[in-house]
């Protein structure tokens, strides 16, 4: 029996994202004992169990803090990180799917035995390296997150190799949960009554639309459109107490109530939640409830929005927006983008009761499923798609075919995209575009041919054939800088040689080659995409 690890360790969210990856593992591995690793604060999500036969929950909140301390006291926690690897397996892992980009799940998936490791893991020099070309995108995309093409779930899946389905995301409902739900219903006299939930809090302050505006919302909506029930964590008590003294409207609290669950189990009797970015979005979107996604601060719809087609995302058009990683904003304008006047039109849009208004300030995207590979993602509606658009939808093919995207199974694909708007890109700019990445294909074949003649070259030669490569590479990133069109080929290009394993000089020569090789091809299919939209 073979045996497969995955290595989870983000926030509840994330944990609901991996259900797909395990469920095509389980489906294209049926006698596999598929473990999952995540961190005991969240070990509580309610993933369904059928998806995986053993939980390990890695006690970050003792080893990853020790660890990361700079006194004399992190020898002892080095030592229980080591029992802590010995207690998870006797035997080498067949394969481990490492999902997180942290240099503490790097560190876990090379110290656990295994045959074949997958995405971020620590080289034995102590480099970090990305064994996964979907890992390695993943990576790359997050310096270029206003172009990223593929939702987390799809990514996932593709990392682990295997196809994605049309089931959508999974969470396990038990029957006290189900009681639970039935219970607050009954009580709050709600049964047989239109509900729309809204989810006022989120992991951090930048990714949430300010709670007055929530409250305006809610006075905007036709109460014969449903009742207005707020939900959260206990956490998030003073915001559903600040919402609720700045309504006018009866509204129902009940932030801090219940469970995973319990909050999955009543979501299935809403028509609609609105929301910020945060873990109940994915439970609302696993149970099939619509969702309308207000976006905000370091998020983007197109990484992690609302899995499933039809969901609704609202995003500012700030041009900062979303932020790039690790940026320090002092003021967060794209979170007062969004009139609440607007937010109503389109929670009315989202429940199928309006045409799609056109926003000030901000666009609504809508979710869809591509016939191809089955991933989802989002397409402008009543609005002229950007040119952002028009070059994220052009690579997000060539990377599906240059990465080698598994095509979909099943049945029942539905193309949601009917109410974009078509209209031609610019071609002027889009001229500028293609000659620029016509420019990063010339020099990354330059660099291609330079290095693969590194091993036979005379030593004399072979610094200046070195140095030439190396050159090249730090034009492309410069060139990347100035037309963000670029970034994502030429930052993947960056991390693919940094992850590159070889150490002898042929290897070495043949990785960096086809690295540069794979990066000319990607510009021109790129630039041949752009030019059938002009």
């Amino acid at each position: 029996m073979s045996t497969i690890l995955v290595v989870q360790l983000c926030r509840i969210g994330d944990i609901l994202m991996t259900g797909p990856l395990l469920r095509g593992l389980r489906r294209e591995h049926p006698s596999a004992e598929i473990s999952l690793m995540v961190m005991d604060t969240f070990a509580v999500t309610p993933l369904p169990a059928h998806l995986y036969d053993r939980l390990i929950a890695f006690p970050l909140s003792g080893l990853a803090g020790s660890l990361a301390a700079r006194d004399a006291g992190w020898e002892p926690s080095l030592e229980d990180l080591r029992v802590f690897i010995r207690g998870c397996t006797r035997t080498p892992f067949d394969l481990i799917v490492n999902l997180t980009h942290t240099d503490m799940s790097a560190l876990i998936t090379s110290m656990l035995p295994a045959k074949r490791r997958v995405g971020l893991v620590m080289r034995a020099d102590r480099r970090r390296g990305i064994d996964s070309p979907w890992m390695t995108y993943l990576r790359a995309a997050v310096r270029s997150r206003e172009l990223g093409c593929f939702h987390l779930v799809d990514l996932f899946s593709w990392t682990a190799g295997v196809a994605r389905d049309v089931q959508g995301l999974e969470i396990a409902i038990t029957p006290a949960d189900e009681a639970w739900a039935g219970r607050f219903l009954q009580e709050r006299r709600l049964n047989g009554r239109p509900l729309i939930a809204m989810q006022l809090g989120a992991s951090a302050e930048s990714k949430q639309w300010p709670v007055e505006r929530f409250a305006a919302l809610a006075d905007a909506l036709d109460p014969a459109l449903g009742e207005i029930v707020v939900i959260g964590g206990p956490n998030e008590r003073a915001l559903a107490a600040a919402f609720a003294a700045a309504v006018t409207r009866p509204v129902v609290n009940a932030a801090g109530e219940s469970s995973l669950g319990g909050l999955a189990a009543f979501f299935r009797d809403c028509r609609l939640l609105i929301t910020n970015d945060t873990g109940p979005m994915h439970i609302a979107a696993a149970v099939g409830t619509r969702v309308m996604d207000i976006s905000s601060g370091p998020v983007s719809a197109f990484e992690t929005g609302p899995y499933g087609a039809g969901h609704v995302v609202i995003e500012p058009e700030t041009a900062c927006y979303p932020c790039a990683l690790d940026a320090e904003c002092h003021h967060y304008a794209c979170r007062f983008a969004l009139a609440p006047a607007d937010a109503a039109a389109a929670a009315r849009f989202a429940m199928g009761e309006a045409p799609a208004p056109v926003l000030a300030g901000a666009r609504i995207l809508q979710s869809r499923r591509t016939r191809e590979t089955g991933r989802i993602e989002f397409a402008p509606v009543g609005a002229a798609p950007t040119e952002k658009d028009w070059v994220r939808m052009a690579a997000a093919g060539v990377w599906e075919h240059t990465l080698k995207a598994p095509t979909r199974v099943g049945e029942g694909w539905v193309d949601a995209g009917a109410n974009a708007a078509r209209h031609a890109p610019d071609p002027a700019r889009m001229a500028l575009v293609r000659a620029h990445l016509a420019k990063v294909a010339r020099e990354a074949d330059t660099a291609a041919a330079a290095v693969r003649a590194l091993p036979s070259a005379a030593p004399a030669k072979c610094q200046a054939l070195a140095d030439g490569a190396h050159a090249t590479l730090e034009r492309l990133l410069a060139l990347g800088e100035s037309e963000r069109a670029v970034h994502p080929l030429v930052t993947y290009l960056r991390h693919e040689i940094e992850s590159v394993g070889a150490t002898d000089l042929a290897g070495i020569a043949r990785a960096h080659a086809a690295a540069y090789s794979a990066t000319a091809t990607r510009a021109r299919r790129l630039a041949e995409g752009l030019g059938a939209t002009s």
